[in-house]
C-alpha cells in the first residue's frame, strides 16, 4: 500500500466530502456514522453518538474541534455519561476518528493507535503504520462477522459503498505542523474482504477545512455558502452549531477546541476543553493498548 499522503497533497478537490456518519452499535458494533433509520429486526443492543469533527489548517496553526455526544439508541446515557472527549492525544500526535468506533473482540482503532505511536516517529510515521495495521484489523473483523451471519454485513459501510472509517492526524513533520487524512472502504468478495486505503475526502492547497463524521448539514450549507477566507475557531463552531441544529439528538455540547501553533505547546482553546482531559507534555509515554 503506498505511504499516506498528506491531505493537501493527496486530495486536489476542495469542495468533495464523504457521506455522513453518526454512531451505531449493530449486535457488538458502534459506529460514528449518519442519520440511519434502525431495521426492525435487528434486537440486539444499540448505542450511538453523532461524531461532528472540524479540521482546519492554515500555514501556522491546526485547529480539531469536536462535539460530545454518546447516547444509545433510544435516547438513554451510556454508563451514566452523556457526553465524551473525541480527541485523542499520543505524545506530540492528536488524532480523531469517525466511523467504526468499536467492536467486541478487540476491534479498536484509537487504540491501535496507542499501539502503533509507541514505536515513535512522527505524525506521517505513525499514520502510515496506522493505516497499514488497520488494514488487517478490519479484514479480521469483517471475516469474523461473515462467519457469524452477522447482519451488520448488509450495511452499506461492510459493501463498499460508504467509508468503514475515517482518521484524522496532526502532528510535527519536518519541524513543520501536518494534517494527515485516512479514509478506508472494505470490500466484500469472492475470495475474502478487501481495503482500500486513502479515500478523497477533502482537502484542499496550504490551507484545508476537512469536515469528519456527522455533516450532512455542514455539507449543505456550505453547498451554498464559500467559505470565509479567515477560516479560524469562530467558523468551526458555527458550522458544528448547524450541524446541532439539524440533528440535536446526535451532535449537542460541550465542544472541543484543540489548538495547535508554530512555535507554541498544544493547547485546549479557554473555554472548549469539553469533557477532554488536560493535554499531557509531548515527552509523555504513550500508555499501551487497553
Amino acid at each position: 500500500m503506498k505511504s499516506l499522503e498528506r491531505i493537501e497533497d493527496q486530495i486536489p478537490n476542495a469542495t468533495r466530502t464523504n457521506n455522513s456518519f453518526a454512531r451505531h452499535r449493530l449486535s457488538f458494533l458502534i459506529f460514528s456514522l449518519g442519520l440511519v433509520a434502525w431495521p426492525a429486526h435487528i434486537t440486539s443492543p444499540t448505542s450511538r453518538s453523532g461524531t461532528s469533527i472540524i479540521a482546519i489548517k492554515t500555514k501556522d496553526r491546526v485547529l480539531l474541534v469536536a462535539d460530545s455526544r454518546i447516547q444509545d439508541a433510544v435516547g438513554l446515557t451510556i454508563n451514566g455519561y452523556e457526553s465524551a472527549c473525541k480527541i485523542y492525544q499520543y505524545g506530540s500526535i492528536f488524532a480523531a476518528f469517525a466511523g467504526l468506533e468499536h467492536a467486541a473482540g478487540g476491534f479498536d482503532p484509537s487504540g491501535d493507535v496507542r499501539r502503533v505511536a509507541r514505536e515513535g516517529g512522527s505524525a506521517r510515521q505513525v499514520a502510515d503504520r496506522f493505516v497499514q495495521y488497520e488494514k488487517g484489523q478490519l479484514i479480521e473483523l469483517a471475516t469474523r462477522l461473515k462467519a457469524k451471519g452477522d447482519p451488520a454485513l448488509a450495511r452499506p459501510e461492510f459493501q463498499g459503498t460508504r467509508s468503514i472509517l475515517e482518521a484524522v492526524f496532526v502532528g510535527k513533520e519536518g519541524g513543520k505542523l501536518a494534517l494527515y487524512f485516512a479514509g478506508f472502504l472494505l470490500h466484500p468478495g469472492r475470495n475474502g474482504f478487501t481495503v482500500e486505503t486513502n479515500v478523497p475526502g477533502e482537502s484542499c492547497s496550504g490551507e484545508c477545512l476537512l469536515p469528519l463524521g456527522h455533516r450532512k448539514e455542514i455539507q449543505a450549507y456550505r453547498a451554498t455558502h464559500p467559505d470565509p477566507p479567515m477560516k479560524d475557531l469562530k467558523y468551526a463552531l458555527s458550522l458544528i452549531q448547524i450541524e446541532v441544529k439539524g440533528a440535536p439528538e446526535d451532535v449537542a455540547p460541550p465542544f472541543a477546541a484543540l489548538e495547535i501553533q508554530e512555535g507554541h505547546a498544544p493547547h485546549w482553546v479557554a473555554g472548549y476543553q469539553g469533557e477532554c482531559p488536560a493535554i499531557k507534555a509531548a515527552s509523555a509515554p504513550v500508555p499501551p493498548p487497553s
